[in-house]
């Protein structure tokens, strides 16, 4: 059996503040506040289901989130709580608000879709048979909204986000139609994209988990208004950093490409602003490939 991870980019919308968009934010909102008045609803954009759409079929898929706290709830409790949509629409996650949220419609799930890990702290929806229709009819959705159900009062969960390390994901198991035996491999383009704020003079981009690539390049635009300098960093654990190339200095609003040189399992770019009173504003692309190997 074959396996993919995808990994969906997203954001939140709030009623509270209905022309706000949260996409920088690293954690999502999920559930009713304020005796249920005030609404906060996830959004996660697919960006590579394509890579499904290859005579395959579907044994099993999830749609997996990190809580970011300790859940003190059943699992009754979340079976009951969340609901699950199907997002119709193209839209611009970095855009989309309260007022302009795309198109929805119900994926009809029941409790037994519904999992909670308590050991992972990772809740999870079955979405097998969505990801089915979406590989044997070549078709497209263009990702999933999650709410707490209409009448829960004061409930309000919250999850990790993709500009985080703990980023939602997708498992799909799948086979091969046409077995033949033969082992072939295909080309994975992925790509992660960061929005960086600080106020400090020293910090970094989320870790990127990188053990599945082959090569990967950091693709960085300065937005601030004065010199960074940037340093690509790789480590075995997510913990402990050292620098993969030489620093580069990018002026204020130009761009700047790291390719990484060693591969261990994480990298991230470590950014010096020198100025006395920093107020870095950076988006980091990171874009990399992967061989899946596979037998037909």
């Amino acid at each position: 059996m074959l396996y993919s991870k995808l990994y969906p980019k997203s954001s939140y919308i709030s009623s509270y503040r209905k022309d706000s968009s949260f996409y920088y934010k690293n954690t999502l909102l999920v559930g009713n506040y304020l005796y249920g008045d005030i609404h906060y609803i996830s959004l996660l954009k697919f960006c590579d289901l394509k890579d499904l759409n290859k005579d395959i079929e579907i044994v099993n898929a999830s749609l997996n989130l990190y809580l970011a706290d300790e859940c003190n709830s059943s699992i009754e409790e979340l079976r009951r709580l969340f609901v699950l949509f199907k997002i119709d629409e193209n839209f611009n996650l970095e855009d989309t608000t309260w007022n302009n949220s795309p198109r929805l419609s119900s994926l009809n799930l029941s409790k037994k879709d519904f999992s909670y890990d308590s050991k992972a702290n990772i809740i999870s929806f079955n979405i097998t048979p969505l990801i089915e229709e979406l590989s044997e009819n070549n078709s497209y959705a263009y990702g999933l909204a999650l709410m707490c159900r209409p009448g829960i009062n004061s409930t309000l969960f919250k999850f990790y986000s993709s500009n985080s390390n703990n980023q939602p994901f997708i498992w799909v198991n799948y086979e091969k139609c046409n077995n033949q035996n033969i082992q072939t491999a295909e080309i994975i383009f992925k790509e992660r994209e960061f929005n960086v704020k600080s106020l400090e003079n020293d910090f970094c981009s989320p870790n990127i988990d990188i053990s599945n690539f082959n090569t990967g390049t950091y693709f960085i635009k300065n937005k601030s208004s004065n010199n960074i300098k940037a340093y690509l960093q790789v480590s075995p654990n997510g913990i402990d950093f050292t620098d993969d190339v030489i620093e580069v200095e990018i002026n204020a609003n130009d761009t700047a490409a790291l390719a990484l040189a060693k591969f261990l399992k994480y990298s991230r770019i470590r950014f010096v602003n020198s100025s006395p009173n920093p107020n870095s504003n950076i988006c980091v692309w990171f874009q990399g490939q992967t061989f899946d190997y596979h037998i037909r």
